[in-house]
């Protein structure tokens, strides 16, 4: 059995271990489920797209195409909605120094962050 680690008896038969691509792609469904407790949306992408990543490589691996198919496109979302999320937090944290230097401060830190994108890590 390719890919299988067969170890110890118990009662006359074989306990199977999970092999490493079997470990691999456990351990992309468990990031999937821990993106979805983030409360920061930046920070759900992030650990999503990783996920994503490791989900794809381990359908490739099995040759599930739909899978790899959602996963290529839930990650393209993903890496989309990060460039979108890191080009507004780096337009806010520039607007917001050059405020500071001229002393008006009376602006709201997230007055120009887009319709709610919460940018914080």
């Amino acid at each position: 059995m390719l890919g299988r680690l067969l170890v110890g008896w118990a009662r006359g038969r074989t306990i199977e271990v999970l092999s490493m691509i079997d470990i691999i792609g456990w351990l992309g469904s468990v990031l999937v489920a821990a993106s979805l407790l983030q409360k920061r949306m930046i920070r759900l992408r992030i650990i999503n797209l990783i996920a994503c990543l490791i989900c794809i490589g381990y359908n490739w691996y099995i040759q599930v195409w739909p899978m790899v198919g959602m996963n290529v496109l839930v990650g393209s979302i993903n890496a989309y909605y990060l460039a979108v999320m890191f080009r507004h937090g780096r337009r806010n944290r520039s607007r917001q120094g050059a405020e500071a230097h001229d002393g008006n401060n009376a602006a709201s830190p997230r007055s120009d962050s887009g319709p709610g994108i919460d940018v914080r890590a």
